[in-house]
């Protein structure tokens, strides 16, 4: 792959729309943007490019994944030690302890529905009346 396709293929995953990567990467002086469009377009079928934007963007995906579970754990971090520590007062330990729960969880409310026992008769004699409904047209 051509160091100017590598750049295609980087410009697309930044962002940019392929005629916008096309013109970054290549010197378009004197092309008309259908031109542009046209040979971006034909860039992207290339299955040597193709495959570079999926490599990209998989990494570039893999990065934001690893910045959001980084800055995840460093919050969780932070809000042990202060709550261990207790700085600077008493309330931010528990402030602290409070997050660090609803973050795991911890304080969900939880809805209990119970219905009544129903015997095994009751349930067919329901179910029987229910496709009753659904298999006669209704006249009226």
């Amino acid at each position: 792959m051509t160091p100017k396709q590598h750049q295609f293929a980087r410009e697309v995953v930044l962002g940019k729309s392929q005629a916008d990567a096309y013109r970054s990467a290549y010197n378009t002086a004197g092309m008309n943007d259908n031109s542009i469009r046209r040979e971006a377009s034909r860039l992207m079928d290339n299955p040597n490019v193709a495959t570079t934007v999926v490599k990209l963007q998989q990494e570039a995906d893999r990065a934001v994944v690893q910045e959001r579970i980084a800055s995840r754990e460093e919050v969780l971090q932070t809000l042990t030690s202060y709550m261990h520590s207790g700085e600077p007062k008493d309330s931010v330990r528990l402030r602290a302890a409070e997050m660090m729960g609803k973050h795991y969880g911890l304080f969900t409310d939880r809805i209990e529905a119970v219905a009544p026992p129903r015997s095994s008769e009751e349930i067919q004699l329901e179910l029987e009346a229910k496709l009753q409904q659904f298999l006669l047209p209704e006249t009226g």
